[in-house]
């Protein structure tokens, strides 16, 4: 998408049409310095991203499969939902995936979107959509991703004793991943400060 020049293509029609915008997880990211980004669609949701989500009228999948992790539905079931791929599936992960496939190339996809617009509203004239708002924006901007308080017991994480990975431990992550999971730890420090997150130490 970053190197088709579809991510600015779909900027350029979530801007027009006042929609909010999000990605899924393999694209994290993807919209970050965008004010009216929410972040991850689906599983990885920020409690803000699900209450927005819940509310949509109308949700425009962009080059994804729409699986059961990324909602499939079930997370914004009021919405009509509209999937553009060049290969749009009907079925996934043993349910509907959309509403309404459209097949096609993602930028060529939504620059014929943006064309119709023109023709329908004039050119460049943005829709009625209302959604976005200063409070909104704000509430990005400013909102934990997930508000669930976590209370810690004293003494029951001492950062003191906890090491952070070195960078010689970062390049053989990969490598020793599959062997111990202890990879992430810089031994005989980091594993005992790994441990101590587990047992109470």
């Amino acid at each position: 998408m970053l190197s088709s020049g579809t991510r600015d293509a779909v900027i350029t029609l979530a801007d027009r049409c006042g929609a909010l915008l999000s990605n899924t997880l393999p694209a994290r990211g993807l919209f970050h310095d965008h004010p009216f980004g929410l972040g991850i669609t689906g599983s990885y949701f920020t409690a803000l991203g699900k209450e927005m989500y819940e509310s949509a009228d109308v949700v425009l999948a962009v080059g994804t499969s729409l699986s059961y992790y990324v909602g499939g539905g079930h997370y914004f079931g009021k919405a009509s939902r509209i999937q553009l791929d060049d290969a749009p599936r009907g079925l996934r992960d043993g349910q509907q995936a959309a509403d309404i496939y459209l097949r096609s190339d993602a930028l060529a996809g939504i620059e014929a979107i943006l064309a119709g617009l023109d023709r329908k509203l004039g050119a460049g004239k943005p829709t009625a959509a209302a959604v976005r708002t200063k409070e909104l924006a704000h509430r990005i901007a400013t909102e934990p991703p997930d508000a669930m308080p976590f209370d810690i017991a004293p003494g029951e994480l001492d950062r003191a004793r906890w090491s952070a990975p070195s960078t010689r431990s970062f390049q053989g992550l990969g490598r020793r991943r599959r062997r111990r999971p202890s990879g992430l730890f810089p031994r005989p420090d980091g594993w005992q400060a790994g441990r101590a997150l587990y047992d109470g130490a």
